[in-house]
């Protein structure tokens, strides 16, 4: 079996068996300082539903990643997202104003895995760009910006959920986006 991590064959790495070999993989990207982006078995992609017995193994590929490369990858799609959900946030708003609670609840619902996946973004963020202040200051405010939305969602105050989602998490989020575009157009350290 042969083992490349990037195009680079790594003689060392052949010999090994299944759960050392993974741990070998990792130990070796981390060394680099590294993430898994994609792994292929034999040229197929592996994913959770591939199924290869370990003995048929010939060929193990990993394709790595900068971790700030797939922070820049990742802004790229929230440059994209973020507008959508901004745009989300303020109907939550005018749907709970306007009486059309049934509404607001439906697209909060949705929204709400935009947010978890734009607070990890920024969690992620304030640790990868430890040396920008800012980043930090994103993810602190956000965290307890969400908090009180979700302390106001659980108490039904729909009219504190309405007013904080426009009025302070809207413009986080305009900020944010602005951010992130300015950092996206940098040069990767």
């Amino acid at each position: 079996m042969r083992v490349t991590i990037d195009g680079v064959e790594y003689k060392e790495l052949s010999g090994t068996f299944s759960d050392e070999l993974w741990e070998k993989i990792r130990a070796t990207v981390d060394s680099q300082k590294k993430l898994i982006q994609q792994v292929r078995v034999n040229g197929e992609l592996l994913d959770e539903s591939t199924s290869i017995p370990y003995q048929q193994v010939e060929l193990i590929e990993v394709d790595t990643i900068c971790p700030l490369a797939l922070l820049k990858e990742t802004y790229q799609s929230a440059i994209e997202y973020l507008p959508k959900l901004i745009d989300a946030i303020f109907q939550i708003a005018e749907y709970f104003r306007s009486g059309s609670d049934g509404e607001a609840i439906k697209l909060f619902l949705q929204a709400e895995n935009g947010l978890h996946w734009n607070a990890q973004l920024i969690q992620n963020s304030s640790v990868l760009l430890s040396s920008q202040p800012k980043a930090l200051e994103f993810h602190q405010r956000n965290q307890a910006l969400l908090k009180e939305v979700l302390e106001a969602w659980e108490n039904e105050d729909f009219v504190t959920v309405a007013d904080l989602m426009e009025y302070e998490l809207a413009p986080l989020l305009s900020e944010w986006l602005n951010f992130i575009k300015e950092y996206e157009g940098q040069e990767i350290q």
